[in-house]
């Protein structure tokens, strides 16, 4: 476990949603600690879209409540272009075939990510989650605080 974000590096980023329970999924890379890109897919409109802000301050513009690093991007601007480049936004992710939702395409994009050698993953993505899910009581509950898991998990 970290207490900051690493320059360059991809992170999972997971924030509550105000509901128990339920969590909304997106990507960051740090450009200057706390402040960098944003990515991840929303549906506020209607139809599912691909957001991207570039934010002064991850840990305020959202109530994050984990950041879990993959590693480091080999590019910035080729990360850019590829999250940019994504269109299937559903209704079924056409890797897994799970629900589409901010979840699936947060997998799926980083999938995509390590496909086209923009980041290394460091273990099966599934593997991934397994790590984040002892973590989940306490998020739920109020009593974790925002938790940056580092280095590969």
């Amino acid at each position: 476990m970290s207490s900051s974000f690493e320059n360059g590096a991809l992170y999972i980023i997971l924030n509550t949603r105000g509901q128990p329970g339920t969590f909304h999924w997106g990507i960051f890379l740090p450009l200057l600690g706390v402040r960098g890109w944003y990515y991840n897919a929303t549906n506020k409109s209607g139809g599912w879209t691909l957001e991207v802000e570039l934010t002064n301050d991850i840990q305020t513009s959202r109530p994050i409540v984990l950041a879990s690093k993959l590693g480091f991007v080999s590019s910035e601007a080729a990360l850019d272009q590829a999250l940019r480049a994504i269109t299937d936004f559903g209704p079924i992710s056409k890797r897994t075939g799970e629900t589409f939702s901010c979840r699936t395409w947060m997998k799926d994009s980083i999938v995509t990510l390590h496909d086209k050698g923009i980041v290394t993953l460091p273990t099966d993505i599934g593997e991934a989650f397994d790590e984040a899910t002892p973590l989940e009581s306490g998020i739920e509950s109020g009593t974790g605080g925002l938790t940056i898991m580092d280095g590969t998990i």
